[in-house]
């Protein structure tokens, strides 16, 4: 069984991660802790979205929970030449995991060999960066949080799998919203949901 499917282990994970030490040691100071998938720039981020929390005992309560007190086993695997720290950033998450009884196995590779094999799936669990080009975030959410709808050609970077009806819907009315507000309004609820659900979980931002 895939341990990942389970959103008392996403939420484990989500525990488990110090970020302040990721952005204050791993990354020597270059980035700061994000707790959605935007920046607070870009508009429809979620201002009442709180930060991310760190507690350890909780994490490993959660793993119980799910059936897992005794951890598991996954590689995880992150490009170790695309961004600021990628490389410590990934093998400090492995060594924060650890402490919750996750053995993830540190895989850094070049981004020039890591972005095809996560293209095919080949990755049970990966880190890796992204950009909000337009300003804006749709172009985000529907980028990595809408199902892969090749029709819709919205979901072209969802490699997990994830799909929510809800989280569709938001997305696509959000695309044709012409008032700003509501606009604003359903990528902030759909920022809210990738809190919620867990699909991805932002770690620093540059």
């Amino acid at each position: 069984k895939n341990p990942f499917l389970d959103l008392k282990v996403r939420e484990a994970i989500d525990l488990a991660i110090d970020r302040k030490t990721l952005a204050e040691i791993a990354m020597e100071g270059l980035g700061k802790p994000a707790n959605q998938m935007v920046t607070p720039s870009i508009f429809g981020f979620n201002k009442a979205l709180p930060e991310r929390k760190y507690d350890v005992a909780a994490a490993k309560k959660l793993l119980a929970d799910a059936g897992y007190p005794n951890g598991f086993k996954v590689q995880f695997s992150f490009t170790q030449d695309r961004l600021p720290g990628d490389r410590q950033v990934g093998t400090s998450i492995a060594q924060m995991l650890a402490a919750i009884g996750i053995d993830a196995a540190a895989n850094a590779q070049p981004a020039a060999v890591f972005f095809p094999a996560r293209t095919r799936g080949e990755f049970s669990m990966s880190m890796s960066g992204w950009g909000t080009l337009t300003g804006e975030a749709h172009y985000t959410l529907s980028s990595i949080a809408h199902s892969n709808d090749k029709e819709k050609k919205f979901g072209a970077f969802n490699v997990m799998g994830y799909k929510n009806p809800v989280m569709d819907k938001l997305i696509q009315d959000a695309a044709v919203e012409m008032d700003v507000e509501k606009r604003r309004s359903l990528l902030e609820q759909a920022n809210e949901l990738v809190a919620t659900d867990r699909p991805r979980l932002p770690l620093v931002a540059v």
